[in-house]
């Protein structure tokens, strides 16, 4: 079993903290997509903005406690072999050991945790956050993860920001290259 660092809307950390002119644009209109998914999901305009300012902030906290793209390319550093209770110390608030149980994974010995720190982290701010935020954040995830799998407004917001901002697509695939591309997959 292995655990990585993850739950990042953005590609990856450095997105979250670099002030170049593209990745800083990127960076400020983050939140009004967010925003606008979840008025898709029928919240209204203030709580969309609420809702997408708890996102930011978790996603944020989770992005300081992210390696670097260069610090993930040490297979080393980044094979960290600990049994169940040296995993329930580092984040005993997650129940890690728990969740695995709860997903069905077989019982097992050890686990190998990629990123030791983003964990500790991520327990610290499931202690001090409160539970609204992170139920946006767990509404935010699934709704993100399956955007291009919704209506077409969902699918449409998705691939104005994925798409053409974060990657310069000017206009997306017809949807049926697009069927196929999942049947295929």
């Amino acid at each position: 079993v292995f655990l990585w660092q993850g739950g990042l809307g953005l590609p990856d950390r450095d997105y979250y903290f670099l002030d170049d002119p593209s990745t800083k644009r990127i960076r400020e209109a983050y939140p009004g997509h967010i925003a606008a998914m979840f008025r898709l999901m029928g919240e209204g305009e203030e709580r969309a903005r609420r809702a997408a300012e708890a996102v930011l902030e978790i996603e944020t906290r989770l992005a300081r406690a992210s390696r670097t793209l260069e610090e993930l390319r040490d297979p080393y550093g980044n094979y960290n072999k600990m049994s169940l209770e040296e995993l329930s110390r580092l984040a005993p608030a997650l129940d890690l050991p728990g969740q695995l149980a709860r997903m069905g994974i077989p019982p097992v010995d050890s686990v190998v945790v990629g990123q030791p720190e983003f964990y500790a982290s991520a327990d610290s701010a499931f202690t001090s956050l409160p539970l609204e935020a992170w139920k946006d954040y767990l509404r935010w995830g699934l709704v993100n993860a399956f955007a291009a799998r919704l209506g077409s407004s969902f699918d449409r917001q998705d691939f104005a920001f994925y798409g053409t901002l974060l990657n310069g697509t000017p206009r997306q695939r017809p949807r049926w290259k697009r069927v196929l591309d999942a049947e295929e997959d």
